[in-house]
């Protein structure tokens, strides 16, 4: 049960952190204080301290997410097999192969949903009868906690991603709402053009009433010196 409320709490606060404001802060912490408990529960403290960073630095970069949980995921499979050829485990707790292939699809897959949903399925849910060839099924669940920081920068990396997707949107809305918030905006623009056409017009007017003029003060004379 305290498994599942950890995995509850640490994604809660990625998705809360996504804010970067006061949940922000609020969230980071409690990132670090879960995910560094999850690590002295596991027996690996320094896997505990990554995953704090990785949740909180995931909140604003998704690079450094992905970086940090393909490592976290690195440390975790490593440091499995390095217990397993000292002798500290019964029966070896993932196959050799995989702890490569995890960080590998960690890094690929990083900032998308769906990674975390299949790291989930693979390192936390597979069913009893396949793990029954590898290890023991507490053993795996003890292995499980330590890919938090791992879900929690890619669920952070991507609640970042949706939520500058999502100011976005509401920035757009915002702009047009503006836009649509005087409906006499754009008659008042026809009625600024037909002033400054009328305008540029008048010089031109008084340019040839003044030259018409002139030009029937000359044609006066000469009409009363004819009679």
């Amino acid at each position: 049960m305290d498994q599942w409320i950890v995995w509850g709490a640490i994604i809660a606060g990625g998705l809360w952190g996504r804010h970067r404001s006061f949940f922000t802060a609020f969230w980071a912490l409690m990132t670090v204080m879960l995910a560094i408990y999850c690590g002295v529960w596991s027996s690996n403290m320094l896997a505990g301290i990554l995953s704090a960073f990785s949740g909180v630095l995931g909140a604003y970069t998704r690079s450094i997410a992905m970086l940090t949980g393909a490592a976290i995921a690195l440390l975790v499979f490593y440091k499995a097999g390095l217990e397993r050829e000292e002798g500290n485990l019964d029966r070896y707790v993932f196959p050799k192969h995989f702890r490569w292939i995890a960080p590998v699809l960690c890094g690929m897959l990083a900032g998308r949903f769906i990674a975390a949903f299949l790291l989930l399925l693979l390192c936390f849910l597979p069913c009893r009868s396949m793990l029954g060839q590898y290890c023991n099924f507490p053993e795996v669940e003890r292995y499980s906690a330590q890919t938090v920081g791992t879900l929690s920068g890619i669920v952070d990396g991507f609640s970042f991603q949706g939520g500058n997707n999502r100011r976005k949107a509401l920035e757009e809305m915002l702009n047009k709402q503006q836009e649509n918030s005087n409906p006499d905006a754009e008659l008042d623009a026809q009625w600024a053009k037909a002033r400054a056409a009328r305008n540029s017009q008048q010089p031109a007017e008084e340019k040839t009433a003044a030259e018409s003029g002139n030009a029937a003060a000359k044609t006066a004379p000469a009409a009363d010196s004819r009679k």
